[in-house]
């Protein structure tokens, strides 16, 4: 029994470790001011009875990743100041290709023809190609689902 209650209480204790809180410690090189301009972002909406239907247009996507490990930015006519950066806590970035994911909340529509009046999205960042260049994916989520919207290439603002 005594064996028991100490693997249970390893196991609670891992399991608050894996969990962990969300701060994040971001290196030096990517605090900044992103930019991808030209962007083609797609909106996938299901129309009832129906498959799914896509929407697309060109954007520009801007976001600054701040001091204190929060972001703030514009996608398309949409913005978000508070956007929380979070470590990715599934497999290394050597193996997803997702080292950080922003949570940029919940924002309207990112174009005129988008279906979707509200939506939650997130940015998720691939490891730094270079200090200058990044790769992201936009995304939305709707509950355990997530639909990719872009593929971002980002280069950084000059100072």
């Amino acid at each position: 029994m005594r064996i028991f209650v100490r693997f249970a209480s390893f196991t609670v204790l891992l399991f608050f470790v894996a969990c962990g809180s969300d701060s994040v410690s971001l290196t030096e090189n990517i605090k900044g001011t992103w930019i991808s301009k030209g962007q083609k972002i797609t909106i996938r909406s299901k129309v009832e009875n129906s498959e799914d239907v896509l929407y697309s247009d060109t954007l520009d996507v801007e976001f600054e990743i701040l001091k204190d490990n929060t972001a703030k930015g514009t996608i398309g006519n949409q913005s978000f100041s508070d956007g929380k950066i979070k470590k990715n806590k599934g497999l290394p970035p050597h193996l997803t290709g997702v080292a950080y994911i922003i949570d940029c909340g919940t924002i309207g529509k990112l174009f005129t023809a988008d279906p979707l009046e509200r939506k939650n999205v997130q940015i998720w960042i691939s490891p730094l190609v270079s200090d200058n260049i990044m790769k992201a994916e936009l995304r939305y989520t709707d509950g355990m689902e997530d639909f990719p919207m872009a593929d971002l290439q980002l280069t950084k603002a000059s100072k």
